[in-house]
């Protein structure tokens, strides 16, 4: 009995996706064509974003891009708000990843590309990789000045939240918690 409500049941659902017409875009597109992708987790179009939700080419693969104006206002124009998710943000579930607010939408980037820049004073001008984190914390400019590469420090409790080990350093007003010295 069990065996043919499972039958069934299969049967049901066969025709209920042969009867579906939404199709999926396309996998086989040549490398380097513009392409347009549907995000898993929001069902939004993908295309290639502007140039500043991708600041220096820093970020690979775009994951995911939604619209948030109002979010304008407490991030301002632009933010790399570093590494975040999964979780809810503007009504609906989100990926893990880089995030980057470029108004009016965020941006949520796979991976950094590894290696900095030498004249990027985030990484120490190129001494650490590999992004883990960006805290802001604009009250510590006044013990820290708008420059401090402070070195190995964590996992700890600081700026009431639970910290990441790794190599730490300030520019005004956000920290950056590298995971390697390169």
């Amino acid at each position: 009995m069990a065996r043919s409500a499972l039958a069934t049941w299969c049967s049901i659902a066969v025709l209920a996706l042969a009867s579906c017409s939404a199709t999926p875009p396309p996998n086989d597109a040549p490398i380097g064509a513009p392409s347009l992708r549907v995000a898993a987790d929001t069902g939004e179009t993908l295309g290639e974003a502007p140039a500043a939700a991708n600041p220096d080419g820093k970020y690979r693969r775009l994951l995911a891009v939604f619209r948030a104006p109002e979010d304008e206002e407490k991030y301002g124009a632009f933010k790399e708000y570093g590494v975040w998710g999964p979780g809810e943000w503007a009504g609906a579930m989100r990926p893990r990843g880089h995030w980057v607010y470029a108004a009016p939408s965020w941006y949520v980037w796979e991976s950094r590309v590894s290696g900095q820049r030498a004249d990027d004073p985030s990484s120490a001008n190129g001494k650490y990789a590999g992004l883990i984190k960006t805290l802001d914390v604009p009250d510590d400019q006044a013990t820290y000045g708008d420059y401090n590469d402070y070195g190995a420090w964590g996992p700890g409790d600081y700026a009431g939240a639970p910290q990441p080990a790794g190599y730490w350093v300030y520019v005004a007003p956000t920290w950056y918690v590298w995971r390697d010295v390169q």
